[in-house]
């Protein structure tokens, strides 16, 4: 299910008129925290992976993580 809403956020934000489009980092936060939820959100293409409800902290540092691996 996740592989389904990824691929329209990235069609979406690839679409964008913008220079940086394909190297903006996408994110998943779901509700869905379980190892296999985390593996399927990576093999779908997602840079990254959030359970909600998330620690901000948690946030800011994989938002930072993503950021600086660019």
């Amino acid at each position: 299910m996740i592989g389904k809403y990824f691929e329209w956020n990235e069609n979406a934000i690839c679409a964008l008129d913008r220079e940086n489009a394909h190297s903006i980092p996408i994110i998943a936060m779901t509700v869905n925290a379980f190892d296999e939820d985390v593996r399927e959100s990576l093999a779908s293409g997602m840079n990254g992976h959030i359970a909600k409800p998330f620690n901000p902290q948690e946030l800011a540092a994989e938002l930072f993580r993503r950021i600086n691996a660019q």
